[in-house]
């Protein structure tokens, strides 16, 4: 997809809390992975151990303190039961109902492998497993195993497994296309057969009308569209600042969060509304993000690498809306000029122009009320980054010349 028109970006609406081993027992500043409780409370899987904050106390489980024996945690997922499934890189599965603990390994069950990537629940009450060794589901009894070996697949590692409101499983794998699962048979997507972006799928979130939009870690953000296309956003064709993403999640007000893994968090609003959050323009304290989820109270927590843990407080939830006409840059790509249209409420304090390489970039302008025209017939084609500063907060955006 070629993204041409405006892009238009909303004033920061969210109020940003940090946490971290330093203002908080947070156990660690990894964070892998996320999952919101039945209240507005949030489990996080770190390198060292799982944690739980209900927003006032904090409650720490590990190999000290706990029988998770693994403090490597990857994957959260609640059963039917509404106990907590713990997958791990060395331990297999922990399973904690609130007071008791037991444990699937590859000892004393049918999974091919201690290293578990994903868990997810289906309609049914089935709990399917993806493992760097193959792709399991189990009913409570019993364990059914799909790996190369017995099934037409092009790997064992399986990265992400989703479940939609027809009770299909969505599965992406690392190397080995997309799979579907409707009950009795896969079917399977790849590049090379099927035009799919990107054979390694790392996250799936399904938008209003229920359709998966797929995060991948080379190939952007795609999805399936009504005409039997792949509609995709990456670096080239739009402003998302990496290909290689982590993760991927709707909110309430169908916006898409995308966390790249090496540029910080994206803010995307179909058709064309983008916000850009970095270490550079926002509070937030490591680029590569790692994990996302919404509470029940609509709150974004962030996962990152090494920077910990953060919390966004949408605090114009009402006029969310109104908000994304503050500022427009068109035409994107551009040629021989860019208009810039900004707010009265907000106006634009600086603007300034930089190749890829953090080169700024001169340039002429003329002012017509709250827009202006930049000349860019001198710029060589290729990609720059406008960073725009209001009263309130920094916009960076990513421009294509052609």
């Amino acid at each position: 997809m070629l993204c041409s028109g405006s892009f238009f970006l909303s004033a920061q609406t969210y109020n940003w809390e940090v946490f971290n081993t330093d203002n908080s027992p947070l156990p660690n500043n990894t964070i892998r992975t996320l999952l919101k409780g039945n209240e507005n409370d949030i489990w996080i899987g770190t390198d060292l151990g799982l944690s739980h904050f209900d927003g006032t106390n904090w409650t720490n489980y590990n190999a000290a303190n706990s029988p998770l024996s693994d403090n490597n945690v990857r994957t959260l997922c609640w059963d039917q039961d509404n106990r907590l499934w713990i997958g791990t890189i060395s331990g297999g599965i922990f399973v904690f109902d609130g007071l008791n603990w037991s444990q699937y390994d590859n000892a004393n069950s049918g999974l091919p492998s201690n290293f578990i990537r994903t868990i997810a629940m289906d309609q049914q009450g089935a709990m399917w497993i993806g493992t760097v060794e193959g792709l399991v589901r189990f009913d409570g009894e019993n364990w059914t195993v799909w790996t190369i070996d017995n099934a037409d697949f092009e790997t064992n590692n399986f990265s992400v497994i989703a479940v939609d409101n027809n009770d299909r499983k969505i599965i992406g794998t690392i190397n080995g296309g997309l799979l579907f699962y409707n009950n009795t048979t896969f079917e399977q997507l790849t590049l090379l057969e099927h035009g799919l972006p990107d054979n390694s799928t790392i996250d799936i979130a399904f938008d209003q009308n229920g359709t998966p939009w797929y995060a991948s870690p080379s190939g952007g953000m795609y999805y399936f569209t009504t005409d039997n296309t792949w509609e995709i956003f990456n670096e080239f064709n739009s402003p998302l600042t990496s290909n290689s993403l982590s993760s991927i999640l709707l909110d309430n007000y169908a916006n898409f969060f995308v966390g790249t893994k090496e540029w910080g968090l994206v803010r995307f609003k179909p058709p064309n509304s983008w916000v850009v959050y970095n270490t550079a323009n926002s509070p937030l304290q490591d680029d590569q993000i790692m994990s996302l989820e919404m509470t029940n109270n609509g709150e974004i927590w962030v996962g990152t690498k090494i920077g910990g843990l953060h919390r966004l407080k949408d605090l114009n939830s009402e006029i969310e809306n109104l908000l994304y006409s503050t500022i427009s840059v068109d035409p994107n790509p551009f040629h021989n000029y860019l208009r810039i249209n900004s707010s009265t409420n907000d106006p634009i304090q600086q603007l300034s122009i930089f190749n890829t390489q953090g080169g700024r970039i001169q340039f002429t302008s003329k002012s017509e009320g709250d827009s202006f025209q930049l000349e860019t017939s001198h710029f060589a084609p290729g990609t720059y980054f406008i960073v725009l500063t209001t009263n309130t907060e920094t916009h960076q955006i990513k421009l294509i010349k052609n």
